[in-house]
């Protein structure tokens, strides 16, 4: 009950339009990008390149969801939660918010995902199954998680426009970090996927990322004076 109230007061009207207007905009843009219009028989012939053309694209994908994840929780922290807290208790409200925007971004994250894989593998020839992917956008979900989690350490309801500088630092060290194989850049800021680690080792240490970052929120939270 007390999480489906977090998932209302965070759901408001407006996020419902920018939800489902980001959605219908990035599904146009994938089947218009996906090269699914392009001639069977050219795609048989440019199956290697037409498969890496797409895969590029989800660089773009990546920094819209990010974006719209941002407007999505940058308000995490109203006034009106005070209320709750006074009620149910720090932990109980903290662990109810926490699970709401995992619901709501989740939710908006795995769709999009889903429009990016299953366009080609249904509408083209030279898309199919392959497990890197899967654990590449596995990868990429797990950066968006921690993402969240940067975003309730460092914002509250008095700097809640803070957010939107931490999006613009992950969209620059994101792009900064792409290309280099350094591991150093992986285990400070474990957003992008490291083929170098390897994808499953580096899936496993991204969870533990996501867990030591929200034991920190939850601590932060805890020893927050209320006002």
């Amino acid at each position: 009950m007390l999480t489906k109230l977090f998932i209302e007061s965070f759901l408001t009207k407006r996020k419902m339009i920018i939800l489902l207007s980001s959605i219908l905009v990035i599904t146009i843009f994938i089947i218009f990008q996906s090269n699914i219009f392009v001639p069977k028989s050219i795609q048989y012939i440019e199956i290697e390149y037409l498969k890496q053309s797409y895969h590029e694209l989800f660089n773009f994908i990546e920094i819209f969801t990010i974006l719209i994840t941002t407007f999505l929780i940058y308000d995490h922290d109203e006034k009106f939660h005070l209320v709750l807290i006074a009620l149910k208790g720090r932990t109980a409200c903290f662990f109810a918010k926490y699970i709401a925007l995992f619901l709501i971004t989740s939710s908006f994250l795995l769709t999009v995902f889903l429009i990016y894989y299953a366009v080609p593998a249904l509408f083209s020839v030279y898309y199919s199954f392959d497990y890197s992917v899967i654990l590449g956008l596995l990868s990429s979900y797990l950066g968006h998680l921690i993402f969240l989690n940067l975003i309730l350490i460092t914002t509250n309801n008095q700097k809640k426009n803070l957010a939107f500088l931490i999006l613009f630092l992950m969209i620059l060290y994101k792009m900064l970090v792409a290309d280099l194989k350094n591991l150093v850049f992986f285990y400070l800021l474990p957003v992008n996927k490291d083929v170098s680690l390897g994808l499953t080792y580096g899936i496993i240490y991204q969870v533990v990322f996501i867990l030591g970052t929200l034991n920190i929120s939850y601590l932060l939270s805890k020893n927050r004076q209320l006002k």
